[in-house]
């Protein structure tokens, strides 16, 4: 493949509402846009940190961009290996960035297939990836399973909202409850003991203190399903794993880096009959199909909290999902599905 040109455009773009929970506020998203060219097709990544969860600031994905840059010669013949080898060379430290390349560099190959992204990666990807919706203030009866953020208010509050919500909405629907770290034992406890006749599918990220031993404790007490999100970051997590501890995992791909490190990861979870959620990096329309892309390739047949909508506005007409659509059918995208000159 002859190379072109590589460009990469920053943006900022403010949410619809503050994205809150019990460890962090976000405002604001800020990120860069990667445009890859080779032989005259473009294909595109979105580069985005998201604080507090990444290792890395946007200022050194630009920094690793550049010297990646300088090493990409104009009209100079590339394999699909030599580009992986240069992508991990350059970006392995900078995961946005990494996943941001190699999503640029499938989107080209996949659209000059004439394929869906997911199909190029693995032509048995499932057809419907499924999603999820959080709560944010609002009743949306269009999904069967609503996310609900905790830890801002007192536990009581908390418990008294779930249970109108549930009033609210019909007794088929499920709910994922995010604890972000906010309890300790005996507050866990206590609400889980008040939820456990609610429709709860797991409680992600229980505990302030979680680990080998505080899981055990509180698993001998609690019958509901328990998920991780930021402690995958942690060296023990595969000891949870192995001890039988969890139950679901919670994922936002553009953490881990390149596409080879997320199916390696995936693949873990998988062989352990972990299941997999997809969760939004609060993407715009390019790192937003990207993960859509990415659940499809990995036969993630769970509902996935990639509708973007209600973090962000996203045009309609230039979107292949809808805000109140609870699947994507991922037959007749090209490529990512999305392009940013759109």
């Amino acid at each position: 493949m002859v190379f072109n040109q590589i460009q990469s455009n920053r943006y900022d773009v403010e949410l619809i509402k503050p994205f809150k929970n019990a460890q962090t506020e976000i405002k604001q998203r800020s990120g860069s846009i990667i445009k890859l060219v080779l032989d005259g097709e473009c294909g595109c990544g979105e580069a985005a940190p998201l604080s507090p969860y990444s290792k890395e600031s946007l200022t050194e994905v630009s920094w690793a961009f550049e010297e990646l840059k300088i090493a990409l010669k104009h009209n100079s013949n590339y394999t699909f290996n030599d580009l992986l080898d240069l992508f991990e060379l350059y970006a392995k430290d900078v995961p946005s960035l990494h996943f941001a390349l190699d999503l640029s560099l499938y989107d080209i190959l996949a659209k000059k297939e004439k394929v869906p992204l997911a199909s190029y990666l693995n032509s048995k990807n499932i057809e419907n990836v499924n999603f999820s919706s959080i709560y944010n203030g609002g009743i949306n009866k269009s999904f069967k399973t609503i996310k609900v953020k905790l830890g801002l208010h007192s536990l009581d509050k908390e418990i008294d909202l779930l249970y109108n919500l549930f009033d609210q909405y019909d007794k088929d629907i499920t709910f994922r409850i995010d604890a972000n770290q906010a309890y300790n034992i005996d507050e866990f406890l206590y609400l889980s003991d008040k939820l456990k006749s609610l429709n709860i599918q797991y409680i992600e990220e229980p505990l302030s203190a979680l680990n080998i031993d505080t899981l055990q404790i509180i698993k001998e007490k609690c019958k509901i399903p328990i998920a991780i999100d930021e402690s995958v970051f942690k060296a023990n997590y595969k000891e949870m794993v192995e001890d039988k501890l969890i139950e679901y995992v919670v994922i936002k791909p553009s953490l881990y880096g390149g596409v080879d490190n997320i199916f390696k990861l995936c693949d873990y979870f998988k062989k352990k009959n972990i299941k997999i959620i997809l969760s939004s990096g609060l993407h715009t329309k390019i790192g937003n199909l990207a993960n859509i892309q990415l659940a499809s390739a990995l036969r993630l047949s769970e509902n996935h909290g990639l509708n973007n909508y209600v973090f962000l506005k996203l045009d309609h007409n230039k979107m292949p999902y809808r805000s109140d659509d609870s699947s994507i059918r991922i037959k007749g995208l090209h490529g990512l599905g999305v392009c940013e000159n759109d």
